[in-house]
């Protein structure tokens, strides 16, 4: 932000330390965060970057044509004192701790006493607070596995529910770095994806072998339908079952190009050969979603038949199967299998796609994500800050030297400063990850998915 470039000028004279925090504030979407991101940030945004002295001589060229004072002395001070790097030393809770709203998940301070380094802790402020996104998607994607888990243990089989929610989000968002982010962090909850970016994101920032850490399956799309021509519709569905379902052993099929109620009766009629060869997932993508899953299975339960499982639900026969891939979020997720529940029908029978609900429709007021500044040194004189604005306490600030604290025994977090002693039961939960320059904890994937799990 341009104006950060001239805090430094509005900090007392003999300022010698600072430090601030990130939490998802009070009156969030949801009353638990699912922390992720930050290695990768750490990792792509210049953190590990040398700043030279011809950056700050640009830098000064540029930012004082436009309008913003430029602190000269304080950035030579980095080059040559530093090496570069900025003075600041990063806690932040461990990737994939499910921690309750309104506590600090990062903390950053200052590490060197002079002035002319003393604000650098807020300087970062803008590239950090953009956590907020992929916590969010981790956040969001972790409480749909919730509902969809839940539906499982009463209708079904809930050790599959790492795989039913696909990420269709790709296409869906704003830029390649989006759906890089964005993809990860629902990759944290689930293992099913069609975004290959987000995938990848993860291969190259959390992961230290060649595993992959996602899964997909053959799928077709109107394109394909369509490209022979509506009088053959059959003819391209017996295609696929008998000369790639075979091969792959599952397929998607996308069933509304024309009358999806009729593509089900086409199916049907070469039933035989889908239970030889695989399983065909139905797609109805379009149409009210709880009633076009309630009429595709109602249709399929008819023409492949079903079974009662212990708990008193049908399951499909196993070759055919449902994924609903439009108008998905989390209400209609919870409405749909709610209402599977009540015709009868296990929450086996289908499977979840969500692009845009997934990944886009999100800011950083969903979970109230701030960073602000809790104490400063001036002089020898330590100083509490906060803010308490008179007309909104709900974005009311902490003071003091923040820690982040979990009882063993019972679980609970609590943030407290340093006027409060923690108990014989608690731990610290912030753990530094950047010192200077340098990566001081690394997470592999495999540790960010068990804090996560449900």
């Amino acid at each position: 932000d341009s104006y950060k470039i001239s805090h430094w000028m509005f900090l007392e004279k003999n300022t010698t330390y600072s430090t601030s925090y990130i939490e998802a504030r009070e009156g969030a979407m949801f009353d638990e965060t699912v922390f992720f991101g930050l290695q990768y940030m750490l990792q792509t945004e210049q953190f590990l970057d040398r700043i030279t002295p011809e950056m700050v001589d640009q830098a000064e060229k540029v930012l004082s044509a436009h309008g913003e004072p430029f602190n000269r002395e304080g950035w030579d001070y980095i080059v040559n004192k530093h090496g570069g790097y900025f003075p600041i030393s990063i806690k932040a809770v461990p990737e994939g701790t499910v921690v309750p709203i309104n506590n600090a998940l990062v903390v950053v301070e200052s590490t060197d006493a002079r002035f002319n380094a003393a604000w650098a802790a807020s300087f970062v402020e803008t590239k950090l607070i953009r956590m907020w996104y992929p916590t969010t998607v981790a956040t969001l994607s972790r409480e749909i596995k919730k509902v969809i888990h839940s539906a499982l243990v009463k209708t079904g089989d809930e050790s599959t529910a790492d795989m039913k929610l696909v990420d269709f989000g790709s296409r869906g968002v704003s830029c390649k770095e989006q759906s890089m982010i964005g993809g990860a962090a629902h990759l944290v909850n689930f293992q099913v994806t069609d975004n290959l970016l987000g995938m990848g994101m993860l291969m190259d920032y959390y992961m230290d072998n060649d595993d992959v850490p996602a899964f997909s399956i053959p799928a077709t799309e109107h394109s394909v339908t369509t490209s022979w021509g509506k009088h053959r519709e059959s003819f391209f569905y017996i295609n696929i079952v008998k000369e790639i379902l075979p091969k792959t052993g599952i397929c998607s099929v996308v069933i509304d190009t024309y009358d999806t109620i009729n593509a089900i009766k086409m199916f049907g009629r070469i039933r035989r050969f889908i239970e030889e060869n695989g399983t065909i997932v139905f797609r109805p993508d379009s149409g009210d979603p709880v009633e076009m899953t309630e009429r595709v299975i109602l249709k399929l339960d008819e023409v492949f038949g079903s079974e009662v499982n212990d708990k008193g639900y049908k399951v499909l026969n196993p070759c055919a199967r449902i994924i609903q891939g439009d108008g998905v979020n989390l209400e209609t997720i919870k409405d749909i299998l709610d209402n599977f529940e009540k015709l009868g029908f296990s929450a086996d029978n289908i499977t979840f796609g969500s692009g845009g609900a997934l990944l886009q429709k999100l800011d950083r007021d969903s979970m109230r994500f701030a960073m602000k500044a809790s104490h400063v040194v001036v002089g020898s004189e330590p100083r509490d800050i906060r803010k308490v604005p008179s007309t909104d306490m709900s974005k009311a600030s902490k003071a003091g030297k923040l820690r982040l604290v979990k009882d063993i025994e019972t679980g609970e977090f609590r943030t407290i400063n340093q006027h409060t002693k923690s108990l014989d039961t608690e731990v610290d939960m912030l753990e530094v990850v950047y010192d200077n320059g340098e990566i001081r904890r690394w997470q592999s994937l495999d540790d960010v998915r068990a804090r996560a799990a449900i």
